[in-house]
């Protein structure tokens, strides 16, 4: 145990981080917080090798494309950061490795002229964009531009990862999007699909749930806004239903909630007007069409989570 604290040590990556902010500020834009600390490993451990002796070879195919890119006179300023003696060294595959790192990292927001990198996915987007129009029926969806940075934004460091060959940190997805969103979890299959027969790459499961997050938040965002209606049923007395209507309210300003019920008051046919019922204990539905969802008086977040799936459905 030792031994390896020792070896780590020898990673500073504590400077390594200043080096990723000093990328970031010259490509003005920002990386994930998550692709920064990898990042900054990354390059505290390249920097590490270099200076005992080990270096990269990059083919002369790679080589030329990195450096036609915009990304190569930035790769060139940071490993001039990093090496001092930078100009006095053969270290071209050294700065392809930056290269391949920065473009491969995953952005937290849109970066400028993303698409010159791989200018042949322009029409790649546009052809995923016009598929997820017809896929949820909503043709605005072609003209998204949220959507699109985020297509943009996740495909690209994908590609460029496994172009590269490059280690990534795994997905934080728990494979439950397959089953929680099944209709876009479906369209961003087909999705990677038409990426895989444009460039021959294969996107992760990993990218895959990313995309079908993307398309869930665009769907909602298209989706028209209007107030489902909605009666509390709560059996605990009137200061119970008060407490749990005002946390209602507040939390879901799109839910019009009609009022508070006793059980007695569910045969009642005013109950038709709304769709939903919130009750803090177990009742079916007593006419057909309403749905019914359990909550803790207390509003839990587990029971927040199921009333906004229901409100986005």
């Amino acid at each position: 145990v030792r031994k390896s604290a020792d070896f780590l040590r020898t990673w500073d990556v504590k400077t390594a981080f200043s080096w990723v902010a000093y990328a970031e500020d010259q490509m003005n834009g920002r990386f994930a917080d998550n692709t920064v600390l990898h990042l900054a490993l990354a390059f505290a451990i390249q920097a590490r090798r270099v200076s005992q002796g080990y270096k990269c070879q990059c083919s002369m195919e790679t080589l030329s494309w990195l450096e036609s890119q915009q990304i190569w006179p930035i790769a060139i300023s940071l490993a001039q950061n990093i090496w001092p003696e930078f100009e006095n060294t053969d270290l071209s595959s050294e700065v392809a490795v930056i290269a391949m790192h920065l473009l491969a990292g995953l952005r937290s927001t849109k970066w400028p002229v993303e698409l010159q990198v791989v200018p042949e996915l322009t029409d790649l987007i546009n052809e995923l964009l016009l598929n997820v129009s017809q896929a949820f029926f909503e043709p605005e969806l072609r003209f998204d531009t949220s959507l699109r940075d985020g297509l943009v934004g996740h495909i690209i460091p994908a590609l460029m990862q496994q172009r590269f060959k490059l280690w990534s940190p795994p997905s934080w997805s728990n494979g439950t999007l397959a089953y929680k969103y099944r209709h876009e979890y479906k369209i961003a299959c087909e999705l990677a699909e038409l990426v895989t027969s444009h460039t021959g790459m294969t996107l992760p499961l990993g990218e895959i749930e990313t995309l079908t997050l993307l398309l869930r938040a665009a769907y909602i965002r298209e989706r028209p806004v209007y107030k489902r209606k909605a009666f509390v049923v709560c059996p605990s007395g009137m200061a119970t239903a008060q407490l749990l209507v005002a946390r209602l309210r507040a939390r879901f300003p799109n839910l019009e909630i009609l009022g508070a019920l006793s059980f007695r008051e569910l045969a009642s046919p005013q109950v038709k007007e709304a769709q939903l019922l919130i009750t803090t204990t177990p009742i079916n539905a007593p006419w057909p069409g309403i749905h019914v969802i359990k909550v803790h008086p207390l509003l839990l977040p587990e029971n927040i989570e199921a009333i906004t799936n229901w409100l986005t459905f």
